[in-house]
């Protein structure tokens, strides 16, 4: 099951509101992005404190309404959480969102663990995987009984197998980044610009990407549950 997660979780991108969430969401980040680069180039001290605290709370509340939107979507259904239902849990996908961000920032300080999780990839998938199951709560939790809600995630050791992927998507990402900037390097003119833009469309991609690996994971929790049901 665990591969036929990772297929559908590719999958997901054939829907079209998965792509425009996406897009808002790099857009958001980028554009946060851009704005402490230039509050760093004109007061570096002040960018230095804002960029890491503004940029994980910045990519978990994105990623909190983002995961919140496409919710009916990752479970099977044909359509994506509607602006009502938004409304109505928006403070509870905030303060759930803070809370993912306050614990990848308190993984990140554990040796050696810390820099597999500060890496953009791996990052990213555990604040939407600590999102993902606080929400369960309210769409998965409620309508099955406490054996059913043990059966339906991933165990230890397949979450670690989507962390993997989403290790490897960092890795490959992080090879994209290093091959631009080398080719950037090389034109005469416009180096700094150029460096700058390749830094925002390659973290763009990045971003972009770091949220398949939690699509496989919810595709799986979505097969479990198809599996119990097709029990009654």
């Amino acid at each position: 099951m665990f591969w036929l997660s990772f297929v559908n979780g590719l999958k997901m991108l054939l829907h079209w509101q998965v792509w425009i969430a996406l897009l808002i969401y790099v857009a958001l980040n980028i554009a946060f992005m851009i704005i402490a680069y230039l509050i760093s180039s004109k007061n570096e001290l002040t960018g230095c404190i804002i960029y890491p605290l503004g940029l994980s709370a910045i990519h978990s509340v994105a990623a909190g309404f983002l995961i919140l939107y496409l919710y009916p979507l990752m479970l099977g259904l044909e359509f994506a959480m509607p602006m009502a239902g938004m409304k109505e849990m928006f403070k509870f996908i905030l303060i759930t969102s803070l809370i993912a961000a306050g614990a990848t920032s308190i993984l990140s300080s554990i040796p050696f663990v810390g820099k597999l999780v500060d890496l953009p990839g791996v990052e990213n998938f555990i604040k939407g995987l600590i999102i993902f199951r606080m929400s369960s709560v309210y769409f998965i939790d409620d309508y099955l009984t406490e054996g059913e809600v043990a059966l339906i995630y991933p165990t230890f050791r397949q979450t670690l197998g989507y962390c993997l992927i989403a290790l490897a998507v960092a890795g490959i990402n992080f090879l994209l980044m290093t091959f631009c900037s080398y080719l950037s390097s090389k034109r005469s003119f416009l180096k700094d610009t150029e460096g700058v833009v390749v830094m925002f469309v390659t973290s763009g991609i990045s971003i972009f990407c770091s949220m398949i690996p939690l699509f496989m994971y919810a595709q799986y929790v979505k097969l479990s549950i198809d599996i119990i049901l097709s029990v009654y």
